[in-house]
């Protein structure tokens, strides 16, 4: 079994907070597609997701995604559930997929940390997608990055890689369940057209 994953948050993750800190970003939308070896879909759970009453909007977020707290909290699901549905298929799946799976699986940490009082640890593997693919298209630094003294290729969007290996216009960059499936057939491609360990 394979997990593909994407998260939308409330804002930029903080990687040298703690993760139950008060000003890491909470999660706001969910989706999960769990695939078998052969690349069939299993199940599926994409979610609005309640944010915490503490849980502060960032104007970059809102204009990346356009989810509202007010939208996710009277629309989402509870926190608890979806981390239950995720820690779940996360033990079933021999790797988790995502373009850009370290931020998505790092969303979740949080969300645990803030639900357990303990950090949620990847059951498997992950892959990035994102890290995966720029090794292969080599796509040029931008001049930021070269500013920061980064010379290495620049991460793919996913509708770039989309665009790259197959050919097709992919529009959905902010739709969480499409963004999952991409990064699974992405995964895919990667590997030979095989879904592999």
């Amino acid at each position: 079994m394979y997990l593909a994953i994407d998260t939308q948050t409330s804002g930029p993750l903080r990687p040298f907070l703690d993760l139950t800190d008060p000003d890491q970003p909470h999660l706001l939308k969910f989706a999960g597609i769990l695939f078998n070896d052969a690349g069939d879909e299993v199940e599926r759970l994409v979610t609005l997701v309640k944010p915490g009453p503490e849980a502060e909007l960032s104007i970059k977020a809102f204009r990346t995604h356009g989810i509202t707290l007010e939208s996710a909290f009277h629309m989402g699901m509870e926190t608890r559930d979806v981390f239950h549905w995720f820690r779940l298929r996360a033990r079933k799946a021999k790797r988790i997929v995502g373009h850009n799976v370290y931020a998505d699986t790092y969303a979740m940490a949080i969300l645990g940390a803030r639900l357990t009082g303990q950090a949620w640890i990847s059951p498997c593997r992950s892959t990035c997608t994102m890290a995966h693919s720029a090794l292969v298209m080599n796509l040029p630094p931008t001049p930021n990055m070269i500013a920061a003294g980064l010379f290495q290729p620049r991460p793919p969007s996913i509708s770039e890689c989309i665009s790259h290996f197959f050919g097709e216009e992919w529009d959905d960059r902010n739709d969480v369940i499409s963004n999952a499936r991409a990064s699974f057939k992405i995964f895919r491609h990667l590997n030979g057209q095989q879904a592999m360990a």
